[in-house]
This record gives C-alpha cells, sequence and structure tokens, in this order.
C-alpha cells in the first residue's frame, strides 16, 4: 500500500515536467515568411520583418531610342556667281558685284536634318563705267550657320560689306542642292544688292 502511494507521487510529480516539455518541443509556425511564433516575440512584430525585406525591381522602361542618326559631311564650291548690277541712280555710282570662290559645308542626317554648316566667299565689286567713288573690290567673307527651319537655313556673316546668307535645300540623289541668296544689309535702295546662285553640295 505504501509503496503504491510513492508510486502515484512520483506520477504526480513527473506530469507538469513532461507537460512542459511537450509544450516547448511543439512550437507553432507562422504563416508568414515561415519564421516561428517565438521570434515574433523575442525580435518585435511580422510588420517590422516586412520593412526590412527588399523589394522586388520592376526594371526601367525601355525607351527604345536607339543610337543616334550618323550625320555625313558635304560640301559644295562655286567658282563664281551670275554678276549682279547695282547702284546707277543719282547721284549714285554703277557698280556690279560677284561672289567668288564659293565653299560651303554642311552636316546632315540620313533623315535631312542640318546639325551645322559654314560657307566662305570673296565678294567682289566693281566699278561700271567712271566715278569718283571707287568700288570695294575684293573683300572675304565667312559664315556661319545661325538658324535650321527645315530645309531653309541661315547664316550669320562675317568681313565686310554686312551681308547675310540663306539656303534652301532640297536632296538630289545622294547630293544635296542649294539654292543660295547672299543679301547686303548695310545699304538700302539701288545699293542694296541681292545675289541668288546655285550650289551642289556632295558627300565628302
Amino acid at each position: 500500500m505504501l509503496r503504491r502511494a510513492l508510486l502515484l507521487v512520483t506520477l504526480a510529480l513527473l506530469a507538469p515536467a513532461c507537460g512542459a516539455s511537450d509544450d516547448e518541443g511543439v512550437k507553432p509556425l507562422s504563416t508568414r515568411n515561415g519564421t516561428s511564433s517565438s521570434s515574433s516575440s523575442s525580435g518585435g512584430s511580422d510588420d517590422d520583418d516586412d520593412s526590412v525585406l527588399p523589394e522586388l525591381d520592376a526594371g526601367s522602361p525601355d525607351t527604345g531610342s536607339g543610337p543616334s542618326e550618323q550625320a555625313s559631311n558635304f560640301r559644295g564650291i562655286l567658282s563664281a556667281t551670275p554678276t549682279v548690277p547695282f547702284g546707277g541712280v543719282a547721284p549714285h555710282c554703277s557698280y556690279d558685284v560677284t561672289m567668288r570662290n564659293v565653299e560651303m559645308e554642311l552636316v546632315i542626317t540620313p533623315s535631312g536634318s542640318v546639325i551645322s554648316g559654314s560657307a566662305k566667299n570673296d565678294m567682289v565689286e566693281r566699278l561700271v563705267g567712271t566715278c569718283m567713288y571707287a568700288p570695294l573690290g575684293s573683300k572675304p567673307q565667312t559664315f556661319a550657320l545661325a538658324q535650321v527651319n527645315g530645309p531653309d537655313l541661315t547664316f550669320r556673316g562675317s568681313g565686310g560689306p554686312r551681308t547675310e546668307l540663306r539656303a534652301t535645300l532640297t536632296k538630289t540623289g545622294a547630293s544635296w542642292e542649294a539654292a543660295v541668296t547672299w543679301e547686303r544689309l548695310d545699304q538700302t535702295a539701288d545699293l542694296k544688292w541681292v545675289v541668288k546662285s546655285k550650289l551642289t553640295l556632295g558627300p565628302r
């Protein structure tokens, strides 16, 4: 009888210890990120864990711009333009003007966009008949591209007399044809000359 009583006491003492062991051995798993609930109690809430997770990179959109167009150099030369008379209205003397040694260079893309350009020539002014006022003679002029409006180009000149150069481009096969105009800006009326010509620019 005493032995049975001791056995019952022993079993009663061992029961809580076994129950605690079973509770610790089976830990419920969290449904998020595969972590146990014990990690939440020791290291913070699930929301804290989410804040340090790396976000997926959705990637940058493809602009589809592709490589830029490859521009080419075009060059045209002209020995002389037609000669244009001007002046002659009293009391002005009569003169004529010719553009000689004309050179124009343009950088153009395959689609026809002009990237840059320059030109140069010698303006040659002569006296017609006799007069006390001498002509300007030969004056070198240089021009830099200042404005592009589709096929229409405007160049700003340096060197006298003050002149504006304009050109309108037309594609002709592998080359470009330029309808070119020189206009004197520092004179009016009959002393203001305008010279027109055409120039073919081929690939270099």
